[in-house]
């Protein structure tokens, strides 16, 4: 039986576009990545500086991780996201209803897009442009955040070859977008700005096959601009930690429900050549059934849904200490 107390925790999981400070627990089961080669069938590999590469040391011996100084990032990439603070604690205390490890404390995912920078912009452009629900309030953010960064490529007259970039697609929504009315809903952020803006632990899992981009590009079609859960369907939230959802709904979408669906849908990928898709997530596996913990290698072979596809989970950014506090929110409750 679901009690209030459990309901309360789990109810802090649709606060995944606020900020949260949670402890990242010393584990063994977190395996070396950086000597796996990679597979570039689609030539969708960008080869990415690690900005926390610095923090080598203190990350090995309190983690067990070892860092790399270059990252391989693969189209379709797993970043995983562990948030601080009281928001960061209620949504791990709603993932201890089941029994999958979580040592690194993750509380979000999102998706890493390899795209050329100004295909990227005009495409945003361009579905704007189609889909009422993707609207001026909710995609010209994401506009703006790519000429902030890239206006040189995408306002130039010639470009001698294209610029590919990785970028970060994720059911979220920052504080001031609530303030200013634009509720949380699917995004496409730069992984530079992710990492420079968000306050909290990062880390990604290269696949080890990239997605093809003409896939990542009809996933962008379908779900951008899609609205997180709402009131009407805030069950799909309350019950995943359970895995407890019947059926998938769609409609609205929590971080890694658009995770899932992105690695379950490749499978179903026919690509041109005879290159086709294959199957990372079984059918059988509800998207609004998985939490961010079953896309983290913390789970152990056990519960991660990406172990055969992806390397182990590799620090891109660590912003807050290990060293783990007397009391967090979840133990007084």
């Amino acid at each position: 039986m679901i009690t209030l107390k459990k309901v309360f925790c789990t109810l802090a999981s649709c606060c995944a576009f606020a900020n949260a400070s949670t402890d990242i627990m010393t584990t063994s089961a977190l395996n070396d990545s950086s000597s796996t080669e990679f597979e570039d069938a689609f030539g969708n590999i960008v080869s990415f500086y690690n900005p926390c590469f610095h923090q080598e040391a203190i990350i090995e011996k309190t983690v067990n991780i070892k860092t790399v100084k270059h990252v391989s990032i693969s189209n379709g990439s797993m970043l995983n996201f562990s948030s601080k603070g009281m928001i960061g604690d209620l949504i791990n205390c709603a993932t201890k209803l089941n029994d999958i490890p979580n040592p690194l404390k993750i509380t979000h995912s999102g998706i890493v897009i390899i795209r050329d920078v100004v295909d990227m912009y005009n495409h945003v452009l361009k579905l704007m442009e189609q889909k009422s629900e993707l609207s001026e309030r909710e995609g010209k953010p994401i506009l703006n955040e790519l000429l902030e960064n890239y206006e040189p490529d995408i306002k130039a007259t010639y470009r001698s070859e294209k610029k590919k970039e990785p970028f970060v697609m994720e059911a979220d929504g920052s504080v001031s977008e609530v303030l200013s009315l634009t509720l949380p809903h699917v995004h496409i952020h730069t992984l530079s700005n992710r990492l420079q803006e968000y306050d909290g632990n990062i880390f990604i899992r290269t696949l080890y096959n990239p997605i093809a981009e003409q896939y990542s590009n009809s996933f962008i079609d379908k779900y951008l601009g899609t609205s997180y859960e709402m009131p009407n369907t805030m069950s799909d939230l309350l019950l995943s930690p359970l895995a407890k959802n019947k059926t998938e709904n769609t409609e609205n979408l929590f971080c890694s429900e658009l995770a899932a669906l992105f690695y379950k849908g490749y499978q179903d990928y026919q690509g041109e050549n005879g290159i086709n898709g294959i199957k990372i997530i079984d059918n059988d596996i509800l998207a609004n059934n998985v939490t961010p913990e079953l896309l983290s290698s913390g789970a152990g072979e056990k519960y991660d849904l990406l172990y055969n596809y992806a390397t182990a989970d590799i620090p891109l950014k660590i912003s807050y200490n290990f060293l783990p506090r007397k009391k967090s929110f979840c133990s007084l409750l």
